[in-house]
């Protein structure tokens, strides 16, 4: 067979056209696998950043809650007439908003009543001493006539028994010792209904004595006049409501906390006694200005209010 350039040319043309698929397919499969793999992670990049340290000096931590309460008096007095009477005198500094001092006088009763139910007793009293002094007087003689009524008794049973007397006479002696005796029994009796009547007098004495110191109001402290329901002239009676005031030494806020706030403040106490481990300022806003008083904790509400879930902190202020 002869072999020429053309016979060579066909084959590898044959060759190629046979061959090119095979290639394309084993391509396709290496692909495939590769492709099947997933893309490669790469791992991220540490980026330097600049650090600035800070060394912080250690502090206490001071927990701090604010409530919103109304401001009241801790005593509030009311002026009662003890005893009835004219109003005989009274106070020019008594009127709504004045400051008086404790012990002024602020209104006088009139106390004639009074001291006439002191005379009158007075009297009862001279007349029980007067009834005593008859009757001590009278028993001493009444004492002598039953020692004479016994003994003339006892004798006239002696004789009776050696029949000098008869029985008569015997029962009349008896009768004259049993009326002396009961004399005796009589006044005895009778000083003693004295004694009972001059305690019961003293006791009304000392109650009308001390009535006499109520004719007289006076402040008990220094106070803070409010409403007067009374002027001089004025007939007034007992329990009746003469005067109100406030104190002015110490006033009281409560003021209403929440319960969120109250947790920190309530661990930081570990135990201690708020009314010392915890101090309070009161602050009251006016038009243009605020106004700060030092406090103390006087007390804490025994419970929560259910409808705004608070608790109320009682604090106070002197002055």
């Amino acid at each position: 067979m002869k072999l020429t350039k053309e016979t060579f040319q066909g084959v590898s043309g044959r060759t190629v056209l046979f061959l090119l698929p095979l290639c394309v397919a084993a391509l396709l499969l290496a692909l495939s696998s590769v492709l099947k793999s997933g893309p490669v992670a790469s791992g991220p990049t540490a980026k330097a950043r600049p650090v600035r340290v800070l060394t912080m000096a250690e502090v206490p931590f001071s927990p701090q809650v604010s409530g919103y309460g109304a401001i009241a008096p801790v005593q509030e007095w009311r002026a009662i007439a003890r005893i009835d009477g004219e109003v005989v005198e009274f106070s020019p500094g008594l009127a709504n908003g004045q400051q008086v001092a404790q012990g002024e006088t602020l209104l006088v009763i009139d106390d004639t009543d009074v001291r006439l139910q002191l005379a009158e007793i007075d009297a009862r009293l001279a007349s029980l001493d007067t009834r005593d002094a008859a009757l001590f007087a009278n028993r001493d003689i009444v004492g002598r006539e039953a020692e004479l009524a016994a003994a003339d008794f006892k004798r006239k049973s002696d004789l009776v028994g050696r029949g000098a007397v008869s029985q008569t006479v015997l029962e009349q002696a008896e009768l004259a010792d049993l009326a002396a005796r009961s004399k005796l029994t009589d006044i005895a009796n009778q000083l003693k209904l004295n004694g009972a009547e001059r305690t019961v007098l003293n006791a009304e004495r000392e109650q009308a004595a001390r009535a006499l110191s109520f004719a007289t109001v006076r402040a008990p402290y220094d106070l803070l006049i409010g409403e007067v329901m009374v002027d001089l002239g004025q007939y007034v009676t007992r329990n009746q409501v003469l005067l109100a005031a406030e104190g002015i030494e110490r006033a009281e806020v409560k003021a209403e906390v929440p319960m969120g706030q109250m947790g920190p403040m309530v661990r930081s106490l570990n135990g201690r006694d708020p009314r010392q481990a915890l101090s309070a300022t009161v602050r009251m806003t006016t038009a243009g200005h605020q106004v700060t008083w030092p406090a103390r904790i006087a007390r804490i509400s025994e419970g929560i209010d259910p409808r705004t879930q608070s608790v109320g902190i009682i604090v106070e202020v002197d002055n």
